[in-house]
């Protein structure tokens, strides 16, 4: 398995045309390892976490879950039982 969870893997499977052209531009730029886009991505996940805390514990537990698999759910699950 892939690091993505399952709904994040779907959602990039109907983009894949355009991660091919955007990687072959990258690399034609000289900048498929330069770390260019670290700022952005930050960006971005810390807007989607903000998100799915303002959401509740459902959303959490949820986003936990599908992005970490059986990992989330013990992690949760430890958390629950043993606190911060």
């Amino acid at each position: 398995m892939n690091d993505l969870g399952y709904e994040a893997q779907k959602e990039l499977e109907k983009f894949e045309s355009e991660m091919a052209r955007l990687m072959k531009l990258a690399e034609e730029k000289g900048l498929k390892d330069s770390g260019i886009l670290d700022d952005r991505v930050h960006d971005v996940a810390n807007s989607r976490a903000a998100t799915i805390n303002n959401e509740g514990m459902y959303s959490q537990i949820k986003y936990l879950i599908v992005n970490d698999g059986d990992e989330g759910v013990k992690e949760v699950e430890r958390i629950f039982r043993e606190g911060y």
